[in-house]
């Protein structure tokens, strides 16, 4: 859930608040029990789907990590190989290419190992005839070949299910439909109000107003953090 979905949430329940505090007045129009039911029931699916999202993207992560442990161990076997065989060959660049352990290789950015692993096959085939002294042979780089594509294909379904994911739609339209009900419904029955019952008129909008505020200080934020 992104910073503006969580500042209107946090609006929309309050909004929720203030009303249900306010049964008197809300009562006075009928349509205005069926909006604040409607919303309730919004926040609660927005939610419930906020939590399916966050499962699926757990298990992509997971799906992921997964890949990336399968994918090291390959790797390594290899770059160690041509590693002894660059010191061997007096081969000073190709050695400090590949002087590399577990733990580097942990410690890189996916987009780098996925580079790096790119570059280490490509160099592997150029090289297999000798590295076959090493016990490296053409099925431990097409296993390397196959380990990487998974890591990479393991990343794409891990973002594009982010992204683009069913879920993620769903929620998208219902915070549409919420803000339709406050906007269209709630904001218009408020105003009809208002002149009667002028306090409540004034907590209704200051309440309204917490999300456009949460969003200036999260902008004053950020232009603070570039300044810097």
């Amino acid at each position: 859930m992104t910073d503006l979905e969580k500042s209107k949430i946090y609006m929309y329940e309050a909004v929720v608040s203030l009303l249900l505090e306010n049964r008197d007045i809300v009562t006075l129009i009928r349509p205005f029990h069926t909006s604040l039911n409607k919303l309730r029931r919004l926040i609660d699916e927005i939610e419930k789907k906020e939590k399916e999202l966050s499962s699926q993207t757990l298990s992509k992560t997971i799906e992921a990590s997964k890949a990336k442990e399968e994918l090291i161990p390959v790797l390594s076997q290899i770059t160690s190989a041509l590693f002894i065989y660059a010191k061997q060959a007096g081969d000073i660049k190709l050695k400090e290419k590949t002087r590399c352990s577990n733990s580097y290789f942990v410690r890189l950015r996916d987009s780098e190992l996925i580079d790096y692993s790119s570059a280490i096959l490509n160099i592997a085939n150029k090289n297999i005839a000798s590295l076959k002294k090493f016990d490296i042979t053409k099925s431990h780089l097409e296993l390397l070949n196959v380990k990487l594509e998974q890591f990479k294909n393991a990343l794409d379904n891990k973002i594009t299910g982010i992204m683009s994911g069913e879920t993620v739609t769903s929620i998208t339209e219902l915070f549409v439909e919420a803000d339709n009900i406050v906007s269209q419904q709630m904001d218009r029955y408020v105003e009809i109000l208002g002149e009667e019952y002028e306090e409540f008129y004034d907590e209704y909008l200051s309440t309204r107003a917490m999300e456009s505020e949460e969003n200036e200080i999260e902008s004053l934020e950020l232009v603070d953090e570039d300044s810097d």
